[in-house]
């Protein structure tokens, strides 16, 4: 197992080049206990990436390299929408807050998300509380649970026309330092 120590060469370059961490789960932890219904898939990943970001704002990460740029998929496993846990628990338990000073929804919200919620309210709520700026048009191709059509989903939810242009395309450009 690598230690999280042994990644801090890499948050460091990814933090000095501006880059984005595109977060996307493969070979689930759990695996073995969720081979029916397809759960390993419709609750494994996003368990994984709830994991591995609580992992990293817990573990300071966020705290020693502030302007790491992390995009997560599946609309950000079920970390946008357990937030007010990861609080409560920093307030109880004394080991959630050994490596940094401030709550870990503070973190969440510097999070960026993809649109694939497969849910207009779930999809409508990430807007409402981490802002459009960090919703980016997201489709999963070319796996089975992706969005088969990801732009008209967002035209359908309830966003004003700025929101939705900021997720159709100005995000990922400004992200991604491309275009004007």
């Amino acid at each position: 197992m690598m230690r999280a120590s042994s990644f801090e060469p890499f948050w460091e370059a990814a933090q000095a080049l501006d880059a984005v961490i595109f977060v996307h789960p493969n070979q689930v932890v759990g695996a073995d206990r969720m081979r029916d219904y397809h759960l390993a898939n419709l609750i494994g990943n996003p368990t994984d990436t709830s994991l591995a970001l609580a992992k990293c704002i817990f573990g300071g990460v966020l705290e020693r390299f502030p302007r790491l740029k992390f995009l997560l998929a599946h609309a950000g496993g079920f970390l946008p929408y357990t937030w007010g846990r990861l609080d409560r628990g920093y307030k109880v338990d004394a080991s959630c807050h050994e490596k940094i000073p401030k709550t870990p929804g503070e973190y969440v919200k510097l999070f960026y998300f993809d649109t694939i919620a497969h849910s207009q309210m779930a999809l409508e709520y990430l807007v409402a509380n981490f802002g459009a700026e960090h919703v980016l048009l997201g489709s999963d191709y070319p796996y089975d649970m992706g969005d088969p059509e990801p732009v008209e989903t967002v035209r359908r939810a309830k966003l004003d026309s700025r929101a939705k242009e900021q997720i159709f395309s100005q995000n990922a450009c400004r992200l991604l330092r491309v275009g004007a």
